[in-house]
């Protein structure tokens, strides 16, 4: 039975929170919303089964978003990641494999390093990329 509702739900990606939208089965299906409990990021766009799929946009807070399609809650097609409020962007094929994605986002965050270092004339070791939409460690 379809319908809309909002619960909590756990998108299995990293993503869980609250959810308004369609429900179809108890799950999200079709379009809807996800705001992310621990952090306040949000996805807007198709469900499919309770995983992001088709067309949707995520916002990691301010600064970041990814607004393309998804493939069983992963980037897959066509897709723009814009970071540091859209100051750099990759605009794209994104596959299951997103290498290339997570190439250029290790040479964004490489360049804004180097533009924080300049700006205050400091040494700040890049530490690298842990994994796509996670935060950087040591």
């Amino acid at each position: 039975m379809a319908g809309n509702a909002s619960c909590k739900w756990d998108a299995g990606n990293g993503w869980m929170g609250a959810y308004r939208g369609q429900l179809q089965d108890g799950k999200p299906h079709g379009h809807g919303v996800l705001i992310d409990a621990a952090d306040g990021d949000e996805y807007d766009g198709n469900f499919k089964a309770g995983k992001f799929h088709g067309r949707g946009r995520a916002t990691y807070g301010h600064l970041d978003q990814y607004d393309g399609e998804w493939n069983d809650g992963n980037y897959h097609g066509h897709g723009v990641r814009t970071y540091d409020y859209g100051s750099s962007k990759y605009d794209g094929q994104i596959g299951r494999d997103t290498s290339e994605l997570q190439s250029h986002h290790d040479l964004v965050c490489r360049l804004l390093l180097e533009k924080k270092k300049k700006k205050h004339n400091t040494h700040i070791p890049y530490i690298g990329i842990q994994a796509l939409n996670q935060p950087l460690t040591k």
